[in-house]
């Protein structure tokens, strides 16, 4: 029943204001409640039949819950039963599995005692017939069974072997007091006859092993060393074994080490010591000692003893190396020649007399230490990436048969981090310290000496544009840079790259700024571009520059304009080379450094590059901007005289030919600026061409605004701009037409039939942009042309 649509709205009724429409509600309210009686008395009506239904609908509900109890009691007693036999089953399977451990156990405890007693047998075979190998293999298996069958019971006191050993006089490990040799014995299911037998043959093979191994170290047998040194972890004595190993491959090592340096102390008078060789030989003996015996040490003496050997061969470079670095200083007075630079470096500028030490000099001292500390370097890394390898094995190797006393794989991060501040903090690496330390000095001195010998000496040969000291400059720089990387250490290489940039701003862009003040005059002057009292004569063929009265002759000799051309050029090529530089020495130290964090240090450092690159490129910028500056003055009088033309009214348009002013425009450009090809770049050139013209442009521009033009003048501006683009690109030796669009623009539609035109244009796919124009500016220019009213123009749509 939808009561809500026949509620009354007393809103409604409160607003009523006529009484003829309080019958008219009256009666649809009663039809309503008329029609609502109706309706309950049907749902009255329908009440007994629904209680009907209902009183069936509980009786089925009844009748099936009483099934589904009668059911569930039926499941429940069957799933006791099968609960029952389970649990029945269950037991009995526990019981069998415990019989089944026990039967294991038990035969497995009796596989060890027939499996030690063949040991016993086998070692007194091996021993009988001097088979050292057979011999060890037999003592490692009785003594794995032995530890496997205490592990298995349990025990954690002394072996039975080495209690019996104890007891025969051996050197095992006394039970405790309240226990006697057959309750160990017992224990492990031992008798104390065979313990003692064992232990007797043990100390049979340990004590000929060892005598084996002290003959073959004392008569350097290295292949009878590696044997027998082999055969020391399986009898629990591989720290023994590798002690001996590594005293004979430290032996061979030292002896090599010792002669090389006896060789250097006694060269004779007049001859070069081989330091680097020296070194060399150092590295290549431990560095093969090592990788010839890494397995060895890693699956025999596992990972712990494997760094200590490591580390012990290590231990040879930094007795021997730091002798042989120690020679060299001395040989070659290192401190002295430090000193010497120091003083002159700290001394005050502009002494008189010669440096006191020559940078050819230094430059050989530098070869050898960048060799040496190179070389040191890369065997440093190779050593900890040794040292990382024998981390990283894991578990591959953890003292092989027995070696208990090798463990596992030692530490991460934080181990590798004490690994190579041990190295790194070695002897050796101390001596390699001070080497870098008088690398540094020495090579900051051999930039700045030969940067500055070489803008001493600069000079320019016949044909060349830019002085010796750019190319000079720059190849001594390259030397350096590459040098500090190859020392393979961040620290020195960013001290060294920082005194690059130094010597490369504050001596050789401090030059060229200083050259650069008032040249453009004297290279404009030289060239016969210059402003000297000249004048510029207006004719047919494009007119021509003379002297103007009581001006002095220019100096028109190529080696003058040549010379006042140079630190343009040398402005212009140094800054493509710094940036040549950079990226050189960029890829060079992504190829040396490994590590991200030293990488970056350098990186940032050769920075400063990309910005010496762009002062340089600045101070070209300014020389080009000086000699465009020089060059618009010159074309002042042809300039005034374009600007004082007739521009709109179209002359000379019936011939074809261009106007006057444009052909005179375009022979002073190329009067005034082709002088200047000869002596500068090309790039230089072209960027003064570019600023000339822009120069140029704007003035035309200007003076287009202020005329103004019939339809034939637009032609013919639209014509002598043609010429003058043409001959503007054959000087700068590149199209100029994007320079030239803007003011093309403005002649095309200074040039139209009419007004709708513009239109045209402005509609065409990127019409707007291709005239360079703006809304506002095209209804300007269109404004210009005589025969055309204002109404047209403001009536024209360029939406």
């Amino acid at each position: 029943m939808d009561v809500g649509s026949a509620a009354l709205d007393v809103a409604a009724l409160r607003q009523l204001t006529n009484p003829a429409d309080i019958p008219r509600l009256l009666s649809a309210a009663l039809a309503r409640e008329r029609a609502i009686d109706a309706e309950l008395e049907g749902m009255l009506g329908r009440r007994e039949a629904i209680q009907a239904e209902m009183l069936e609908m509980t009786a089925s509900t009844s009748e099936a819950l009483q099934m589904l109890a009668v059911e569930a009691e039926a499941l429940e007693e069957s799933t006791a039963g099968s609960a029952n036999l389970a649990q029945r089953v269950s037991s009995q399977v526990r019981a069998l599995d415990a019989t089944q451990t026990r039967v294991q156990g038990a035969l497995s405890h009796i596989a060890g005692l027939l499996g030690r007693a063949a040991a016993v047998e086998g070692v007194a075979r091996a021993l009988a017939r001097e088979d050292y190998e057979a011999a060890v293999h037999c003592v490692d298996e009785y003594l794995t069974l032995e530890e496997q069958t205490l592990a298995a019971l349990g025990g954690s006191g002394a072996s039975p072997t080495a209690v019996a050993g104890s007891k025969a006089g051996g050197a095992g490990v006394a039970p405790p007091a309240e226990h006697g040799v057959n309750s160990v014995a017992c224990l492990a299911g031992v008798s104390a006859e065979q313990a003692a037998a064992f232990a007797q043959h043990r100390r049979s093979v340990e004590e000929a092993v060892s005598a084996c191994l002290t003959a073959a170290v004392a008569a350097g047998d290295h292949a009878a060393v590696l044997r027998f040194a082999a055969l020391h972890p399986p009898l629990r004595q591989a720290q023994r074994g590798l002690d001996a190993l590594l005293r004979h491959l430290a032996g061979m090592i030292s002896s090599r080490a010792a002669a090389d340096h006896d060789a250097l102390v006694g060269a004779v008078e007049g001859t070069q010591p081989d330091y680097v060789g020296a070194l060399t030989n150092l590295f290549k003996d431990v560095a093969s000692a090592v990788d010839e015996h890494l397995d060895l040490f890693i699956n025999s003496f596992g990972l712990d003893l494997a760094t200590t050997a490591v580390l012990t061969l290590h231990g040879e470079v930094d007795l021997h190396g730091s002798r042989i670095l120690q020679r060299y200083a001395d040989h070659r007075r290192l401190a002295r020649l430090a000193g010497q630079v120091a003083s002159h470096r700290v001394g005050p500028a502009g002494s008189a007399g010669a440096p006191p030490v020559e940078p050819r000099a230094v430059e050989a001292c530098l070869e050898e230490l960048l060799a040496l500390c190179g070389r040191s370097e890369e065997y440093t890394q190779y050593i900890l990436l040794r040292l990382a390898d024998v981390a990283g094995s894991g578990g591959a190797g953890t003292g092989g048969p027995g070696g208990g006393a090798g463990g596992g794989a030692p530490g991460g991060a934080g181990a590798g981090a004490a690994r190579e501040a041990s190295i790194r903090g070695g002897g050796f690496a101390a001596a390699v310290r001070e080497l870098l330390s008088h690398y540094i000095s020495l090579e900051e001195y051999y930039m700045e000496e030969s940067v500055a010998k070489a803008l001493a000496i600069s000079g320019a040969g016949p044909g060349d544009l830019t002085s010796s000291a750019v190319d000079d400059v720059f190849f001594v720089l390259a030397k350096a840079g590459e040098r500090a990387l190859g020392t393979g250490r961040a620290p020195s290489a960013v001290a060294v790259l920082n005194g690059l940039h130094g010597a490369l701003t504050s001596r050789f862009c401090a030059a060229v700024q200083e050259a650069l003040v008032g040249a453009a005059p004297r290279l404009l002057a030289a060239a016969g571009a210059g402003e000297a009292g000249g004048a510029w004569q207006a004719g047919d063929a494009g007119g021509s520059w003379e002297a103007g009265a009581g001006a002095a002759p220019a100096a028109t000799t190529p080696s003058a304009a040549a010379t006042a051309a140079l630190p343009f050029n040398d402005a212009e090529v140094a800054a493509g080379h710094a940036a040549k530089l950079r990226a050189r020495l960029e890829g060079a130290a992504a190829a040396r450094f490994r590590a991200a964090s030293d990488r970056d240090r350098v990186l940032q450092v050769l920075a400063d590059l990309g910005k010496a690159a762009a002062d340089l490129r600045a101070l070209s910028a300014a020389g080009a901007a000086a000699l465009a500056q020089g060059a618009l003055g010159a074309l002042r009088p042809a300039l005034d005289a374009a600007a004082a033309a007739d521009l709109g009214s179209g002359a000379g348009d019936d011939s074809g030919s261009p106007t006057a002013w444009a052909a005179d425009l375009a022979g002073a450009l190329e009067v005034t600026l082709l002088p200047l090809r000869p002596y500068l770049v090309p790039s230089l050139h072209q960027s003064v061409v570019m600023r000339v013209l822009d120069g140029v442009l704007a003035r035309l521009e200007a003076a287009v605004a202020a005329r103004r033009f019939s339809q034939l003048g637009g032609l013919a501006l639209e014509r002598d701009l043609r010429l003058l683009a043409g001959r503007a690109s054959e000087l700068a030796g590149r199209s100029v037409r994007d320079r030239f669009a803007r003011l093309a623009a403005v002649a095309l539609l200074l040039g139209l039939e009419s007004v709708a035109e513009a239109a045209d244009l402005w509609a065409e796919p990127g019409g707007g942009l291709a005239l360079r124009l703006s809304e506002g500016e095209v209804r300007a220019v269109l404004a210009q042309r005589r025969e055309w009213s204002q109404d047209e123009i403001s009536r024209l749509r360029l939406a």
